[in-house]
């Protein structure tokens, strides 16, 4: 569901977002479900993309799920950080393009 972005696991704690660049309608409700087995957080949330994302973090709880809606940020797309579990001491980043 193009709506929906999934955390699956990943390293040690981290977790996979899937799809990576997530394409979600714009203005409309979403949902990020974890699966990763713990909780995830994303952040540095390009401001506007998802509104109820307080100071640009969302935080969600193992086996939990956020749900929000998007914004009509412009330009298209923003970005968020996640961590992927693994050795690396860099924040992996992904997409957000709501068309």
């Amino acid at each position: 569901m193009a709506n929906t972005l999934t955390l699956h696991p990943s390293g040690t704690n981290g977790c996979t977002p899937a799809p990576l660049n997530w394409k979600p309608d714009a203005q409309h409700k979403v949902a990020i479900v974890n699966h990763s087995g713990f909780e995830q957080t994303l952040s540095n949330i390009t401001p506007g993309l998802l509104r109820a994302a307080p100071h640009g973090v969302i935080t969600v709880p193992k086996d939990g799920c956020w749900q929000g809606t998007t914004g009509s940020h412009r330009p298209n797309p923003g970005t968020y950080t996640y961590e992927d579990g693994t050795a690396r001491t860099i924040p992996r980043t992904g997409t957000i393009d709501p068309s």
